[in-house]
């Protein structure tokens, strides 16, 4: 176990980083051991609070979000500022937030918007970006935030574009999620047997995400394992 030193001067053990991904897939991209959300807040909520209760150094969210600002496009990387909901807004670790910058200068550094259900028309994202100022929305971040917050542990957002906030998700894309992250092909399947007219719209959805995934895979390659946390050393990212 390594050491740091605090700011208060004293010796802190260096542990491990939590990384926080809504899919399978993007926890294959951070390449680290990864909580995985599913859309279930509840259940995640329970995961995170108890690996910050074996030792964290630093949590971040990662993965890929619905776009608030009109002017952000599908692969367009948002580094979170802060976590916004509509009752609260809780800061992100500013050293951190400054190392992502300097290594992703493309990104753009903005509040991120949480919530335990999905954004999917684009009035409701005009709406929530009306009311807390975030650039994307996802449902993990605001859960990262809250329990860091609550344990004294440092926290970061990485959220990369997929569906920009002039589009709405299919009803197909909403439901296809398993719990454990992955991809319900059969559901999507179904939905799409009894609404054919969504086909398009799915394709479309999925060529966003893929540009959200490709710029979270870029992202990943510029930042190392740590991906950017100052707090962790090298050596003990891949710790489970």
């Amino acid at each position: 176990m390594g050491i740091r030193i605090g700011d208060d001067g004293d010796l802190v053990p260096m542990r491990r980083l939590i990384v926080v991904v809504g899919m399978n897939r993007e926890g294959k991209i951070a390449r680290a051991p990864a909580i995985v959300g599913g859309g279930c807040s509840a259940d995640l909520a329970v995961k995170v609070s108890t690996a910050l209760a074996l030792g964290g150094n630093g949590v971040i969210s990662f993965g890929i979000g619905g776009g608030l600002d009109p002017a952000l496009r599908p692969g367009h990387l948002v580094i979170g500022k802060a976590v916004t909901t509509v009752g609260d807004r809780l800061a992100a670790d500013a050293a951190w937030v400054e190392r992502l910058a300097a290594h992703l200068p493309d990104a753009i550094v903005a509040d991120i918007a949480g919530g335990d259900r999905m954004i999917v028309t684009a009035a409701e994202k005009t709406r929530l970006r009306q009311v807390t100022g975030a650039a994307v929305a996802d449902m993990e971040s605001h859960i990262v935030a809250e329990l860091a917050a609550r344990a004294g542990v440092p926290f970061a957002v990485l959220r990369a574009v997929a569906d920009p906030a002039s589009h709405a998700l299919p009803t197909s894309a909403r439901i296809g999620l398993k719990a454990n992250g992955d991809p319900d092909v059969r559901a999507v399947i179904f939905n799409l047997a009894r609404r054919p007219g969504e086909l398009l719209a799915l394709i479309r959805t999925a060529r966003q995400a893929a540009a959200a995934f490709r710029a979270l895979a870029d992202a990943r390659h510029l930042l190392g394992p740590r991906l950017g946390c100052p707090y962790v050393a090298q050596h003990l990212v891949d710790v489970p």
